[in-house]
């Protein structure tokens, strides 16, 4: 653990941009998930990567001491930052991963810095790969995830997502009991103004279904119910294979 006393010349600096001064070997990627995670907490409490430091502030850092050094030619190893891939099964036109809760699918536009599967996938299959994710899940959600190596693969894959021979099973953890026990949600989903991700009804929205909704097991008062906590695909393979 490390803590750094913010003084009149830092004051004013954005959080991550301090950071990033101080610890040179520390991926970008890497601090946002610190940061995230409350690995960095300003004056005790959880701090968020945009705010504004002020003269006083006490930072606290509780992050392996290497990342403080300076860039040798034996350290900067360090700066690569990647996310372990669990490769559930691989072919010359497919791969196929599970994906953990709390890795994006995709780079997103409001955290480009942040890991991504797609960019571990890239990494994974060495330089000049070409990388189309067939099904994307939310960062939040676990579950398999399908890659195509091809603009074929991709192509045929697609083709089947929207059929029968891409089944997707959707568990979940929630807090209450869903009454009725079983049924069909089938409601309009549009963005909530107020969010750039947050979704809500929204009558104007887009047609929403979630088929065959029904609770599985009881947990000490709360009941799993198919949702969007765990995400199981299976995909069918190209239709040449």
């Amino acid at each position: 653990m490390r803590e750094f006393t913010i003084g009149k010349n830092d004051a004013g600096q954005r959080l991550d941009r301090f950071l990033g001064k101080a610890m040179p070997l520390l991926p970008p990627a890497l601090l946002q998930k610190y940061i995230r995670i409350k690995r960095v907490k300003c004056n005790g409490a959880r701090c968020q990567r945009d705010q504004r430091l002020r003269e006083g502030d006490v930072l606290t850092l509780y992050i392996n001491d290497e990342f403080f050094d300076q860039p040798r030619e034996d350290n900067l190893f360090l700066t690569l930052f990647q996310p372990k891939l669990e490769v559930l099964y691989e072919d010359e036109h497919l791969l196929v991963v599970n994906k953990p809760a709390g890795l994006a699918s995709i780079p997103s536009s409001l955290s480009p810095e942040e890991p991504s599967l797609a960019q571990g996938l890239v990494h994974y299959l060495g330089p000049g790969a070409c990388v189309h994710l067939v099904n994307r899940l939310d960062r939040g959600t676990s579950g398999v995830l399908a890659a195509a190596k091809n603009g074929w693969a991709h192509d045929a894959l697609r083709r089947q997502l929207h059929s029968e021979r891409f089944r997707r099973t959707y568990l979940a953890l929630c807090q209450g009991v869903p009454c009725p026990p079983e049924g069909t949600v089938d409601q309009p989903i549009g963005r909530d103004p107020s969010s750039a991700v947050k979704r809500r009804i929204d009558p104007e929205g887009q047609r929403a279904l979630f088929p065959e909704g029904r609770r599985l097991d009881r947990l000490r008062g709360g009941r799993f119910f198919p949702g969007k906590q765990l995400k199981q695909s299976h995909p069918a393979p190209p239709s040449s294979r």
